[in-house]
């Protein structure tokens, strides 16, 4: 088998592309990425040979193309967000390929659905963490469910707000006051306002009882397609430094759209602050890295009701490849990396663009997900 990385060596990719490599279970694999140098020397590193690193400007279209050409058993996309459609496109001009994307589905990406299916292209959008993981969660727990009445997500995302530019937007995006937000109750989605309907989540140590808050997540609307499941919400938190600068950001007027005078040059108030904390080190400095998910289910079987739980737990800070960022990092690109793998064995079903329950198997894509040292585990109420 053939697994061609897309942004193999960027923040997330470098983290996938070993843990692919050390599977030894592809005849080949390609590493691409812009930063070309940098591929050279990882594929070194991680006992490729040099001519499977290859550099690639995924602005062009046609060179990713070329990339998917001679038939991979798997095309991973780690490449930034703006680079989804550019590789969407691409695989449906190339036809009958596997694509699988940390991206989430979004409406932009979901509307290239049926011309996928025409093409022979499935495509796995959003197999991170959340969405991700906690959408298969959610499968997993729903199963052999006949009627699928809630699906409960909480996350506890322990970063740096500044671990990268884009992760200081994903901040501003989770928990700013213009995203729009909510959950789906009985097929319809229903808006809320920021910090609304918030609960407390007692997530495993070294976490702890923690405030989560309604997130503007895919899961809702892709979980009740899919699944069938009445309502679905997501809520979520990152650390609680992280909170309490969005709080008092919001406080103080930071996210209006009016301008500020720098010197007599104007600069809208959210750039003056991304900028600061661009630069700023205390904005990448947290003493706790990590990921915890948990997510809640209750559904009938045989009219009977049931419920259960499932949650995340990782290897400690003390294990080698799990301190620091590293932690984090890892409880994204892990979900990857199992459904890289299962793709590309032909443990899918379907065409077309959705999120990962419509197409991966529950059971395997958790066990696969468990050998890589991320454990999901469960309680029936």
């Amino acid at each position: 088998m053939k697994a061609v990385i897309l942004g193999a060596v960027g923040a997330m990719g470098a983290h996938a592309s070993p843990e692919l490599v050390a599977s030894n279970r592809f005849e080949q694999i390609v590493i691409a990425d812009v930063d070309f140098a940098k591929a050279r020397q990882l594929a070194a590193d991680w006992g490729l040979p040099p001519e499977a690193a290859v550099a690639l400007d995924a602005s062009n279209e046609a060179a990713l193309r070329e990339l998917m050409a001679n038939n991979p058993a798997v095309v991973v996309n780690a490449l930034p967000k703006i680079f989804t459609l550019n590789v969407a496109r691409a695989a449906i001009a190339t036809t009958n390929i596997k694509v699988i994307d940390l991206s989430s589905l979004s409406p932009e990406l979901r509307a290239f659905d049926r011309e996928a299916q025409n093409a022979g292209v499935t495509y796995v959008a959003g197999c991170g963490s959340s969405s991700g993981l906690t959408n298969m969660m959610a499968k997993h727990g729903a199963r052999q469910m006949e009627t699928v009445e809630s699906i409960e997500i909480s996350f506890a995302s322990f970063r740096s707000i500044a671990l990268s530019p884009a992760s200081i937007h994903g901040v501003f995006w989770e928990f700013g006051p213009d995203s729009v937000r909510g959950y789906v109750a009985d097929g319809r989605y229903v808006q809320v306002p920021l910090w609304a309907e918030s609960k407390e989540i007692e997530f495993p140590p070294p976490y702890g009882r923690l405030p989560v808050h309604i997130v503007p997540h895919s899961e809702p609307r892709t979980l009740s397609r899919n699944l069938g499941a009445k309502r679905v919400v997501v809520r979520g938190t990152f650390t609680p430094k992280v909170m309490r600068l969005m709080r008092s950001l919001i406080e103080y007027g930071f996210f209006e759209s009016g301008p500020v005078s720098i010197n007599q040059s104007p600069i809208l108030r959210r750039d003056l602050i991304w900028q600061y904390l661009a630069q700023a080190p205390e904005a990448n400095q947290e003493p706790q890295w990590g990921y915890a998910l948990h997510v809640d289910v209750t559904g009938t079987i045989a009219g009977r009701p049931v419920r259960r739980i499932l949650w995340t737990t990782h290897p400690s800070a003390e294990q080698p490849g799990w301190s620091g960022s590293d932690a984090w990092a890892k409880c994204v690109a892990l979900p990857l990396v199992a459904g890289s793998l299962l793709l590309a064995e032909g443990s899918s079903t379907g065409t077309g663009i959705d999120a990962p329950e419509a197409f991966l198997p529950g059971a395997p894509f958790i066990a696969e997900l468990q050998q890589h040292g991320l454990l999901v585990h469960e309680t029936e109420a």
